[in-house]
This record gives C-alpha cells, sequence and structure tokens, in this order.
C-alpha cells in the first residue's frame, strides 16, 4: 500500500512519447488551477500533475453518493519530426466512503477490480491501476467498463457495468502556445455529459469545464493563466476529456459509474 499522485498515471503516457524525441519532461506540483463557468466541476484543492478524477471535481454527479467508480481511456498524442505519434492507454481509479457524499475520507472496499485487472489501495484508501512495464497499455475498454467490487465494512460485495464511453476528443488547434498571451484551445467532440480541459506546464496546472458540442469545441486560457508557463519544445501539455455518467444502487448505497475518453497532445512553449 502506498500514497498515490495522480502526477504518477500520466508519467507512463510522457515516457512513451518521449522516447521518439529522446527527451524527457518533469512535472513539479503544480500552484494554481481555474474553473469556468457552468456545468464546470469543482476543482480539487490541491491538483497534481494532470486533471485529478476525484469526486469533488464531478460536483452533483457525486455529491450524495457512496462511491466512485473511474474508467480512462487515454491518447497522448506528440508531434515529432512532422509525424503525430499516438499512444493508448487505459486505468481506472476508484473511491469509496462510509458516509454518503463525504469524500474527505476514503473507505476500504476490499478487493477492487475493472475488467479483471486489479486495482491497488493507497494509504488514503483510494484505489488506483497504474499500467507497468510488463502491462503498459493498461486496461482494455473494448468492451466497456467491468466493475467488481468485493466489499468490506460498510460497502458491500457487488458487479456494475458501464459501456458508454465518449468518442475519444480530437485536440485541433496549434500545438504552440506563446508565454503570457492568450491561447485558445479547439477540439473536436462528440456527445458527452461534460467535458474537462486542462492546460499543464512547470508548476502551472489550469482545469476548465464546459458542456460539449457535437463537432467543434473551443476554450480559452487567458495571458494570466499562460503568464507562467514552462519554455520549450516540450514545455507543456493540452488535455481533453469527455465524461459519460451512470450509476448503480446496492440496497441503500449509490455508486456513481464515470467513464472517460482523454486526448493528450505536448506543447511547445515560447
Amino acid at each position: 500500500m502506498r500514497t498515490f499522485s495522480f502526477k504518477l498515471l500520466f508519467i507512463p503516457i510522457l515516457i512513451i512519447g518521449f522516447t521518439f524525441q529522446s527527451c524527457k519532461k518533469d512535472e513539479p506540483e503544480p500552484t494554481h488551477e481555474t474553473t469556468t463557468p457552468t456545468p464546470t466541476p469543482e476543482p480539487e484543492p490541491e491538483p497534481q500533475g494532470a486533471p485529478n478524477p476525484s469526486p469533488a471535481q464531478f460536483g452533483k454527479k457525486t455529491e450524495k453518493s457512496d462511491g466512485a467508480l473511474i474508467a480512462i481511456k487515454t491518447i497522448s498524442t506528440t508531434e515529432a519530426g512532422g509525424q503525430t505519434i499516438e499512444t493508448s492507454i487505459g486505468t481506472g481509479v476508484a473511491y469509496f466512503t462510509e458516509t454518503s457524499g463525504n469524500f474527505g475520507s476514503f473507505a476500504d472496499a476490499g478487493k477492487v477490480e475493472l475488467n479483471s485487472k486489479e486495482l491497488e489501495i493507497q494509504e488514503n484508501m483510494s484505489y488506483v491501476f497504474i499500467p507497468g512495464v510488463l502491462d503498459p497499455t493498461g486496461i482494455s475498454f473494448s468492451s466497456g467498463a467491468s466493475w467488481t467490487i468485493a466489499g468490506k465494512g460498510g460497502t458491500p460485495a457487488f458487479t456494475a457495468s458501464f459501456s458508454d464511453f465518449p468518442a475519444t476528443p480530437s485536440i485541433t488547434s496549434t500545438a504552440g502556445i506563446k508565454k503570457g498571451t492568450a491561447y485558445t484551445m479547439e477540439f473536436e467532440a462528440s456527445a458527452a455529459d461534460t467535458v474537462l480541459c486542462g492546460l499543464y506546464s512547470g508548476s502551472v496546472s489550469i482545469l476548465k469545464g464546459m458542456k460539449p458540442v457535437n463537432g467543434t469545441n473551443s476554450i480559452t486560457f487567458t495571458a494570466d493563466d499562460t503568464k507562467d508557463l514552462a519554455v520549450g519544445e516540450t514545455g507543456g501539455f493540452l488535455q481533453v476529456a469527455l465524461v459519460n455518467f451512470s450509476d448503480t444502487e446496492q440496497g441503500a448505497k449509490k455508486y456513481v459509474l464515470i467513464n472517460e475518453s482523454v486526448t493528450t497532445k505536448i506543447v511547445a512553449v515560447d
């Protein structure tokens, strides 16, 4: 059992992408984030690395639930030598609580599996699956997300499935950002319950939410948002996460099922 930083969740993605360029990006702890109008999910107070898929981040969808089961399908995009390199990785995160809506602390729910892959319990009692050397692409979601919870304490044993992943979004705006200048990120998306858009660079961690429309979407990071970006060919990365929700009731307990389709794009900053 160990403490988990969501920064670790994205290290395998970044390393795979950067092996084609023989370089590596460090990610210090972020210092701030920004949110935008309704239906903006509530941000995690101290985000780490990439968007932290926590119960609080999804606002009213999880505020009265007894747990959140989050399946994450990620495409990482790196542009190198005029070519676009894509890497796909599947992961999962789960949270349980003894008191409905109280995610200030998490509960041990026994063994937790997603598509027959066991998630590792952390010191704070959250669960996560991290792809490893022997399993670099992580969990396959070709047949959706199927959860098996062994149950423990106030959490019952149950199974639940949710197959509705949004189509993977595509970031179409330029892969270059000018520090201290407003940047509009454009992306193609299909129908989804919500979308989270992130900009990450050095000590900067900015997360914004909106309701996506079919086709072209855009969201702007202001000059103030970009003033502290780290300059370099791989100065930062953009991320778009389309999110769908479902839920399952187990007796008096309610658990939210969350499927995310995420695109990550490395960007240059000058």
